[in-house]
């Protein structure tokens, strides 16, 4: 073998050494010995390749100098730093969370003022947040209809279209549903008061009688599939829809909207808009007693039923 400071290409330097005679023509032997390939295959017409032996010599880094100071945390902190970087880490993804949430909810809260001047909403009353409890952040602001006898329907569409002139394509959709179960809604109100809502939603104008929007209320739930809020004066309830919101029926789940709130004052339909990421802030009044023995006789789902149990008020049936 050359040795390992000895060059075998350079028979130059191998003289320039001035060693032994026997060494540096055993040297010069073992040169020729590697270079006898390269020939054969130059001539056979293939890629010479470098036999050399690779120098051991280091190479020297080159150090750019970034304006930081270096980073010694790997040495000090031995075995702990895989920790202390995931730690690290952690705490850096939930500063970044807080952030965007921060952005998001300053995103919500430029809509629901866009909301706020598009539907000419006002504030809500400062009384009616005290009678039923709520707070005022988490609504946008209270709507005043068109008094033309359909406030009613005039409220609940602005909250489903955000325009109360679509009121008459609710009262035909109403309409529409109470004829085709009819079987379900005549065993549910009886069949003169079936006869009595079926007449009025045939009625282009005229005033409704705040009794009868109590069963307005079960119809439009099931319609809009969303949760109906009626407040008149002591008398508040929450109606639930009878079927699923989700086209998935067999997996029982519901999309979680926010519901249609109404309020009475007389004789007269204001709708208060709730914003969505308050819908389980606030506590709603009871569900309608008849909802649950209703969705048990008829073997309908419980999913609206499971979601609002805890965000409504308690009933006396359930040991209240």
């Amino acid at each position: 073998m050359l040795d390992e400071m000895t060059n075998a290409r350079d028979l130059y330097r191998m003289v320039q050494r001035k060693k032994a005679i026997i060494v540096t023509l055993r040297n010069i032997f073992y040169y020729l010995q590697s270079i006898e390939p390269d020939f054969v295959s130059f001539d056979d017409a293939f890629k010479v390749k470098d036999s050399r032996k690779q120098s051991f010599e280091l190479k020297t880094v080159r150090f750019i100098n970034d304006g930081r100071a270096p980073d010694t945390t790997k040495p000090l902190l031995g075995p702990e730093y895989k920790k202390v970087k995931q730690k690290r880490k952690q705490e850096s993804e939930e500063r970044e969370a807080k952030r965007l949430k921060s952005l998001d909810q300053s995103a919500r809260e430029d809509m629901y003022n866009l909301l706020f001047k598009k539907l000419h909403l006002s504030s809500t009353p400062e009384y009616i947040l005290q009678q039923y409890k709520f707070n005022k952040e988490n609504f946008v602001g209270r709507f005043c209809p068109k008094d033309d006898g359909n406030c009613g329907w005039r409220a609940a569409s602005l909250v489903m279209f955000d325009y109360e002139n679509h009121y008459y394509t609710l009262k035909e959709v109403m309409r529409a549903s109470l004829e085709n179960e009819q079987t379900f809604f005549k065993q549910l109100f009886g069949v003169l008061e079936y006869e009595k809502l079926r007449k009025k939603l045939y009625q282009p104008e005229g005033s409704v009688n705040s009794i009868h929007w109590f069963d307005y209320a079960v119809l439009l739930a099931t319609v809009c599939k969303r949760p109906v809020v009626i407040l008149v004066g002591i008398q508040y309830n929450t109606y639930l829809p009878f079927e699923e919101r989700s086209p998935v029926i067999h997996t029982g789940q519901v999309q979680d909207v926010t519901p249609i709130v109404l309020h009475l004052h007389l004789n007269h339909f204001y709708a208060f808009i709730v914003k969505e990421e308050s819908i389980d802030k606030i506590k709603w009044p009871c569900i309608c007693p008849t909802y649950k023995n209703v969705v048990i006789d008829y073997s309908h789902s419980t999913a609206w039923l499971d979601i609002y149990k805890n965000r409504c008020h308690a009933t006396r049936e359930d040991g209240i």
